[in-house]
C-alpha cells in the first residue's frame, strides 16, 4: 500500500476517533503497564491467545456483488464510503451500521493481505465500542454503567487491535491503542494509575509523531482521570494544555483550508470535530472544558471540589467561551435559533457563570448582581427558566433568580446540569447534598417520584 494512501487513513482516522474516543485495542499491552516497551512488543507480537476477528464478526459477509471476494481498490471504497455514512450518524441513531461496515472491511483486507486498512477498520470498530461507553459515562452515573460493561468484550476487541498495530509498526496506530487501554483500565477496571500511564503514552507516541489530535485527545482523559481522582490541580494544568493544543490545531487546520490542501472527500466533521470534542468550534468546546475543570467538577451529579484560587479564571473563561460562540456564529451566519449544539452550549455557560458568581466567589452585592444579569440573559433565550413563576423542585416555591432582590440560585453541580436544566435555591441544593454524597439531580428525582405517585 501506498505511503500517501497511509497517512490520508491516519487523518481520517484521527477523527473517528474522537466519536470514538480512544483507539482500541489493547488488552494485552493493557496488562503490561510496568513492563519496558521491548518485552511488551516480545509479547504482543506472539500472543496466541487473542480473539481472532472471525470471531467477533462471524456474520459478516466477504463476498462482493460479484460472488468473489472483492479487489483492493474496491475493499478501499468500501473503507470511504463507510468513513462518509459515519459522518452521518449520531448518539441517538446508534452506531451499529457503521461497526458492521468496518468490520466487514477489516475481515476483507485480511483477506487481501492489507495489514494497515485491517489495522485501521479494526481500530474504528474498537473505537466506536469504547466510545458508546464514554457516551454512557457522560449521561448516566458510573456505577450504572460499570455494571453494564461486558469487560471481556472489551478485552476481546483492543486484544485483537493492538497486536495488529505492533505488527504493522505504527507509531500512531500504537498511540491510539494506548488510549483504548487507558480506557480500558479507567472504565472497565477502575484503576486510574494505570489509565494516567497508558495515556501518558499515548501523548508522548502523538507528539513524537506531531499528532496533535492524538496528543489533544491523550491530554484530554488524563485531565478527565485527574478530575475524578480529586487532583484539581493536575486537572486544571492538563486542561491548559488541551486549550493551547486545541489553538495550536485550529489554527493549523484554518492555515491548510486557505491553502486548500484538505482532502475534500472526507467530511470536515468527520476528520476533525468529533476528534478534538463535542462541537463544530473546537475552541469553544475546550474553552467549556477548561472552564468546568477549574470550576473543581469531579464526575456526573457530584459536588464539585471548588479552590478559590481558579474561580475568577473559570468566570474570564466562560466570558472567554460565550465570546468566542458569540464570533464564531456570526462568520458562520448561524445564531442561537439555528445551532441547537450551539445553543445548549451558550446556556450552560451562562449558568455556570451565574453559578460561580452567586455560589463560588465572595458574596457581595456585585456577584449577586453580575449572577442576575447572566440568568436574565439565559431566560431571554429559553424563557420560563427562572422567575417567580418557576418552582424550586426542593422547597417548591418560587425560585426567582432574576431580581437582586431573590435569593441565590444554584444548579445540578454537572458538566451541563441535567438535560432538565434544574436550578434550585443553593440552601435547598447545599442541604440535599448534604444528606447524600451521591444525591444526583433532586429535581429529576422528584418528577419521577411525582409521575410515579400519580400513575
Amino acid at each position: 500500500m501506498g505511503e500517501g494512501w497511509r497517512l490520508g487513513t491516519t487523518v481520517r482516522a484521527c477523527a473517528v476517533m474522537a466519536v470514538a474516543i480512544a483507539g482500541a485495542r489493547a488488552r494485552a499491552r493493557a496488562v503490561e503497564g510496568g513492563k519496558g516497551r521491548d518485552a511488551r512488543d516480545a509479547e504482543a507480537s506472539g500472543g496466541e491467545g487473542e480473539a481472532t476477528r472471525e470471531e467477533e464478526t462471524a456474520s459478516t459477509t466477504t463476498v462482493s456483488r460479484s460472488g468473489s471476494v472483492p479487489e483492493f481498490d474496491e475493499v478501499r471504497a468500501m473503507y470511504h464510503d463507510a468513513m462518509n455514512t459515519l459522518s452521518t450518524l449520531d448518539g441517538d441513531q446508534g452506531y451499529d451500521v457503521a461497526t458492521r461496515a468496518f468490520g466487514r472491511i477489516a475481515n476483507l483486507a485480511k483477506e487481501r493481505g492489507d495489514k494497515n486498512l485491517e489495522c485501521e477498520a479494526a481500530l474504528i470498530v474498537a473505537e466506536i465500542e469504547i466510545n458508546s461507553l464514554r457516551r454512557m459515562y457522560a449521561v448516566y452515573e458510573r456505577d450504572a454503567v460499570h455494571d453494564g460493561i461486558d469487560a471481556s468484550q472489551f478485552e476481546r476487541i483492543t486484544q485483537t487491535t493492538l497486536k495488529l498495530a505492533y505488527d504493522n509498526g505504527d507509531k500512531i496506530s500504537e498511540a491510539r491503542a494506548h488510549l483504548a487501554v487507558g480506557d480500558y483500565y479507567s472504565m472497565a477496571v477502575n484503576d486510574h494509575v494505570a489509565a494516567l500511564e497508558h495515556y501518558g503514552l499515548a501523548r508522548e507516541f502523538a507528539r513524537d509523531e506531531g499528532i496533535l489530535p492524538v496528543e489533544t485527545e491523550a491530554c484530554r482523559r488524563m485531565r478527565w482521570t485527574q478530575s475524578i481522582r480529586g487532583d484539581v490541580d493536575g486537572a486544571v494544568a492538563l486542561s491548559r494544555e488541551v486549550l493551547r493544543l486545541t489553538r495550536e490545531y485550529v489554527a493549523m487546520l484554518n492555515d491548510e483550508k486557505e491553502s486548500s490542501k484538505r482532502d475534500a472527500t472526507v467530511p470536515l466533521m468527520l476528520r476533525e470535530h468529533w476528534y478534538l470534542g463535542g462541537y463544530e468550534n473546537q475552541e469553544v468546546y475546550a474553552l467549556k472544558e477548561h472552564g468546568c475543570t477549574l470550576r473543581g467538577e469531579t464526575r456526573l451529579l457530584s459536588r464539585p471540589l471548588v479552590l478559590e484560587k481558579y474561580q475568577d479564571e473559570a468566570v474570564r473563561t466562560f466570558e472567554e467561551a460565550i465570546a468566542t460562540l458569540d464570533s464564531h456564529w456570526k462568520r458562520s451566519e448561524s445564531s442561537f435559533e439555528t445551532d441547537a449544539e450551539g445553543a445548549a452550549i451558550k446556556l450552560s455557560l451562562l449558568a455556570h457563570l451565574g453559578d460561580i458568581l452567586d455560589n463560588d466567589l465572595e458574596r457581595t452585592p456585585e456577584n449577586h448582581a453580575s449572577a442576575v444579569e447572566y440568568r436574565r440573559t439565559y431566560n431571554e433565550l429559553k424563557p420560563g427558566s427562572f422567575g417567580s413563576n418557576v418552582t424550586c423542585a426542593l422547597c417548591e416555591e418560587p425560585l426567582g433568580g432574576l431580581s437582586i432582590d431573590d435569593a441565590r440560585i444554584q444548579m445540578t453541580y454537572a458538566w451541563d446540569a441535567c438535560e432538565s436544566s434544574h436550578h434550585f435555591h443553593s440552601a435547598c441544593l447545599e442541604a440535599a447534598f448534604d444528606e447524600t454524597a451521591h444525591a444526583g439531580c433532586p429535581g429529576c428525582k422528584a418528577e419521577i417520584q411525582s409521575t410515579a405517585t400519580s400513575n
